[in-house]
């Protein structure tokens, strides 16, 4: 329970499995599930009758089934409670297979496609996927017009109606607006009452992994004198709190050296941004990534740049001043984000998912004030 809004409550659910569970023959029909369920209503109700229903509410549920997991996300107002938990209990228990929503979803995705790969910046992301997970057939990307034709609604819907047979393989979250006397009647008919067959199941690693060595590629697309830079670096690590909060800092760092250096001496781009970020599963891995738009007469001058701060980092090391500003910032962050139920949403589910120890959290200001330049410069050296 929080008292940061008075209007909402929100909701997260997850299992392990996901489509990784399926073969390659119905990775479609498996990724596909969740929106050819959702755009054809739930129980009697076709999404007309359901959108009838929720006139005057504020209530959203969305299931999903991504990679790894299930689940489901919604919102209520608190006096829409009990409809979010109906519609959770409908979503396990009742989904609707509906011919001519399966039709519509079909064609109104294909069209969606075939116009967003004419796209430059679309295109250009779903190059960068390809060439990250190795032109995995399972590794991401946007899907092609043809690929919606591999649908079967039929799977799709025995694929969904799997994945949400067994609610023992689920950990509910909720945060909002609520007592727990309140809540516990409606968890207690809704969701104890959801049908258990106690199959804890498990995700499967389709080995999809990103590719050793140097890659550099040139993306040509759109007629307008635009280019973008994305440089990646990625690999596997070996996971623990300090590392993945100083792998996070370092971008956050580099972001500020590259604004200073290729916006304000250089003056090549209007923005630059790095990102540090890791991931636990299937294997754990790291990536540092640095993009930035720029005109194409500047891109070889700035990629240069780019490098040359990244060596900075790993010779001299951090500037003490770029450090200060990065806690800085990060102590407002985390002051902010205590006061947002979807941070605390969030991390509840990132620390079960992860199984991580929890002390990690309430030490995180600590990890904040204690990070060194050296432990910078040493992950700089290490991750770069």
């Amino acid at each position: 329970p929080t008292d940061f809004k008075n209007d909402e409550v929100q909701m997260r659910a997850f299992a392990l499995g996901g489509n990784s569970v399926f073969p390659d023959e119905d990775y479609q029909s498996a990724s596909n599930a969740t929106g050819i369920i959702s755009e054809s209503g739930v129980a009697d109700f076709s999404p007309t009758d359901l959108q009838k229903y929720m006139a005057g509410k504020t209530v959203r549920v969305s299931p999903y089934i991504s990679t790894l997991r299930q689940g489901l996300s919604g919102v209520a107002a608190p006096k829409d409670l009990e409809t979010m938990f109906e519609l959770i209990y409908v979503y396990f228990t009742n989904p609707r297979k509906n011919q001519e929503a399966f039709q519509s979803f079909i064609t109104k995705n294909k069209q969606l496609m075939s116009n967003l790969m004419s796209n430059p910046s679309y295109y250009f992301q779903d190059q960068v996927i390809k060439i990250r997970t190795q032109n995995h057939p399972r590794g991401g990307g946007f899907p092609k017009p043809e690929d919606f034709d591999k649908i079967n609604l039929d799977r799709a819907y025995e694929i969904y109606a799997d994945r949400f047979s067994d609610a023992s393989e689920f950990t509910f979250f909720f945060v909002g607006n609520f007592t727990e006397d309140q809540i516990k009647p409606l968890v207690e008919k809704y969701i104890a009452s959801l049908p258990s067959s106690s199959r804890n199941g498990t995700w499967k690693d389709l080995g999809v992994r990103p590719p050793k060595g140097v890659v550099d590629k040139t993306v040509e697309k759109g007629t307008d004198p635009k280019s973008q830079v994305n440089i990646i670096f990625t690999g596997e690590y070996k996971p623990d709190a300090k590392t993945d909060y100083v792998i996070q800092a370092l971008g956050e760092a580099l972001t500020i050296r590259l604004i200073e250096e290729l916006r304000e001496e250089i003056s090549g781009v209007y923005g630059a941004g790095a990102r540090g970020s890791t991931s636990k599963f299937p294997v754990p891995q790291y990536t540092l990534s640095v993009s930035f738009p720029c005109g194409p007469e500047n891109v070889d001058k700035l990629v240069q740049a780019t490098f040359d701060e990244i060596e900075t980092f790993k010779k001299e090391g951090i500037p003490e001043e770029v450090l200060s500003k990065v806690k800085e910032q990060q102590r407002l962050n985390w002051e902010e984000s205590l006061k947002e139920n979807g941070f605390w949403i969030g991390q509840l589910q990132n620390y079960y998912y992860y199984g991580k120890d929890l002390n990690t959290f309430y030490n995180y200001e600590k990890l904040v004030e204690e990070v060194s330049t050296k432990d910078l410069q040493d992950a700089a050296k290490k991750y770069f």
